[in-house]
């Protein structure tokens, strides 16, 4: 049985620790300067088409604006960036000497750090553990067949020699472990 690594992939707060949040916020105000200016042009589109060629352009504008719009919204750094302060804050970590707050890739360096020792020793345990498995489905396997391999020579001797079978069973029961014991005499 596979279990699922129940942190992040190491790999994916790498690539997080690599962003520049600055370089994001630019892109994100330059997309609402975008998105005004399709709002424009599609109102524009709007009053010189006719009523005829309308259909069905101003409906799917009208949900990829409002969608856009929803989704800027979402985006909104200033309360992420509370968030992230108080985030901060309840761990009780301190900006490196020389900067006046915690970088966002300092955080997911640390997580980088943490998942990825936390998933070599989890990948290390599960081998252990299906290591583990294995071995005792093998040793069970070598219980059942030492049990069948007893099981089916007493019968066989008992059926020939009734003095040799009780013999066999008991030189073979010191062998197989006194568990199986009860199970032969029963035989």
């Amino acid at each position: 049985e596979k279990s699922v690594f129940p942190l992040p992939e190491p790999q994916d707060l790498f690539h997080a620790a690599q962003v520049k949040f600055e370089d994001l916020a630019k892109d994100l105000r330059k997309l609402k300067k975008e998105l005004t200016a399709c709002v424009k042009e599609v109102e524009q589109v709007c009053e010189n088409s006719s009523e005829e060629h309308l259909q069905p352009f101003k409906d799917k504008m009208e949900t990829f604006v409002s969608t856009g719009e929803a989704d800027i919204m979402l985006t909104d750094f200033p309360c992420f960036s509370c968030s992230f302060q108080e985030m901060v804050m309840y761990f009780g970590l301190r900006p490196k000497s020389g900067e006046k707050e915690v970088s966002p890739s300092f955080i997911f360096m640390l997580w980088y750090e943490f998942c990825n020792d936390f998933k070599s020793t989890w990948n290390r345990e599960n081998k252990k553990e299906s290591g583990d498995e294995e071995d005792q489905r093998k040793q069970s396997g070598e219980k059942t067949h030492k049990h069948t391999a007893l099981l089916h020579s007493q019968h066989t001797l008992y059926n020939e020699n009734n003095s040799i079978a009780c013999v066999h069973a008991d030189d073979a029961l010191n062998e197989a472990g006194s568990e199986i014991q009860g199970f032969i005499y029963l035989f």
